[in-house]
């Protein structure tokens, strides 16, 4: 028997007594090279080196906070309840998902385990399947021989010992084929991980990072693919506000700036939620993480809808983008650039406060001089000139149309004030020379007889005692005279009162009259 045929019937458990049988009546056949012989043994102490690594990545996966989760120890954890309430919060989020990340590690290490394992068991019973019927046909022929068959030709034995050899060859070539599959399947990039919330969670802005970042060069494209959690109004069934889960897709301009966390800002939020877009301030996202239970309806709403979720890896690579975003160092011209934007919208927001007081004094102008009120007139033109020089420093920037298009406007109000001046001037001048012309006529006239112009004036005569009264007798008189109207008045309410209340009385004594009670009276 060859040496390969020793090693492999040793691993199957056969005794010492057959081997020696058998070595007394094989013929002697050239060895064979000594990898195949130490294929085997090398498998064992892989396999128990196998082992040995499962136990030390068992040994390796320690919990980092294994008290509540949270915190190291009760040291710890009376260090991070002292801290403020912001960086308290910050630091137990860090820590959550780092706990995340290793219940995720420790997940995956006990699934290659139980892998390697069923393995190992395929490939053990596999092994010890071949080697048994190898071992049975062996005895086979050795019960051959002792029967007194050994007269059979010298080459029949060693085409079966050649089979024999060829066995052990395909046997060996599986166990490397299947060593090989083996490693490829291992090779093969995992099954893909199902998101949860916490995982939007690292890719989230809130409103507090909106403001800081908002005027950062590269904001957008950082912002593009992030998650907000938008307010869209209150749930009077629940009492409490309703949030939804969207997906940042686009960064557009307002038409007009906005007040967001005392600051002043010309963007808002494209974002999606499933299929539905919608544009919102900042001011409605909301700096709380979002909830397991807005996780789960927005993946709901994604699923009917047949939209993909985004892939861990995705999100990975966005959570390295705002880590950039975050640690990127602005330079001077940055910065300049920044403060220059803010001051301008700024400016633009009281400018526009500005044009509309303009509006409302240029109203109330108008109207004092309609009025013939020109005091009042003057103190709005006044004020108004104070607005339109405040207007004019702080419109340094606009184009040359813009201004010229001021100034035409400023010069047709003044033209249309001198116009309206001029007029008010004509009709006085024309009034004072018809009252002239008339004066002059009738003093040139020198025919007696001729009809004249005149105004009349009525003339009354007044009784002489009357105009030797004083002023205090006639309003003493007057005071009288409405005092007995007014008793009169009252003496006449009186008196239809009373009469109202007798008739009253009357109706109701024919109501009791017209009242036919029947009464049974007994003797």
């Amino acid at each position: 028997m060859s040496d390969s045929d020793e090693d492999l019937l040793a691993l199957a458990g056969a005794g010492d007594s057959d081997a020696t049988e058998s070595d007394s009546n094989v013929p002697t056949k050239k060895k064979e090279p000594r990898d195949k012989r130490k294929r085997s043994s090398f498998s064992d102490d892989e396999s128990g080196q196998s082992e040995g690594e499962d136990d030390d990545d068992e040994d390796s996966f320690v919990s980092p906070y294994p008290l509540e989760g949270k915190y190291k120890d009760e040291k710890d954890r009376a260090y991070i309840e002292g801290l403020p309430e912001i960086e308290r919060e910050q630091i137990l989020f860090e820590r959550g998902e780092e706990m995340q990340k290793f219940r995720q590690r420790g997940e995956l290490a006990r699934r290659v385990r139980e892998r390697k394992r069923a393995m190992e068991k395929q490939r053990s019973g596999t092994k010890n399947k071949t080697l048994s019927d190898l071992k049975r046909r062996r005895q086979m022929k050795h019960r051959a021989r002792e029967r007194g068959e050994e007269d059979e030709d010298e080459e029949e034995y060693e085409r079966d010992e050649e089979e024999d050899q060829e066995d052990e060859d395909e046997y060996d070539e599986d166990e490397d084929e299947r060593e090989d599959d083996d490693r490829v399947e291992w090779d093969e990039p995992q099954a893909k991980k199902e998101i949860t919330g916490g995982d939007l969670n690292r890719i989230r802005f809130g409103k507090t990072l909106l403001a800081k970042y908002c005027f950062y060069p590269g904001f957008e494209d950082a912002v593009v693919g992030c998650f907000v959690r938008v307010n869209i109004g209150y749930d009077r069934e629940r009492q409490v506000q309703t949030y939804r889960v969207c997906l940042v897709k686009g960064v557009t301009s307002t038409p007009k700036p906005y007040t967001f966390l005392n600051r002043t800002v010309d963007v808002a939020l494209r974002v999606a939620h499933g299929k539905s877009e919608k544009t919102f301030e900042m001011g409605f996202c909301s700096d709380g993480a979002i909830t397991e239970q807005e996780f789960e309806q927005w993946k709901k709403v994604m699923e009917e809808q047949r939209l993909g979720l985004p892939s861990s890896r995705k999100i990975d690579r966005k959570y390295e983008e705002l880590k950039q975003l975050q640690q990127r160092r602005l330079t001077s011209q940055e910065v300049s650039e920044i403060v220059e934007r803010r001051k301008k919208l700024s400016g633009d927001a009281k400018g526009a406060l500005a044009v509309i007081e303009r509006a409302q004094l240029i109203e109330q102008r108008d109207i004092a001089m309609e009025n013939g009120d020109h005091e009042e007139a003057s103190r709005l033109e006044e004020q108004l000139e104070r607005v339109e020089r405040s207007l004019n420093r702080k419109a340094g920037g606009i184009d040359a149309a813009s201004a010229t298009a001021d100034r035409m406007a400023k010069l047709t109000e003044r033209n249309r004030r001198a116009n309206v001046e001029g007029v008010r001037k004509a009709e006085v001048q024309a009034a004072d020379r018809r009252r002239k012309a008339a004066m002059t006529d009738n003093m040139d006239r020198s025919n007696p007889f001729e009809r004249l112009r005149t105004n009349p004036k009525m003339f009354y005569a007044s009784d002489a005692r009357t105009s030797s009264k004083s002023k205090e007798q006639i309003e003493q008189e007057a005071a009288e005279a409405k005092k007995i109207k007014e008793e009169e008045a009252q003496r006449q309410a009186r008196i239809a009162a009373e009469k109202l209340r007798e008739r009253a009385l009357y109706q109701l004594d024919d109501v009791i009259a017209s009242i036919d009670i029947a009464l049974e009276v007994e003797i």
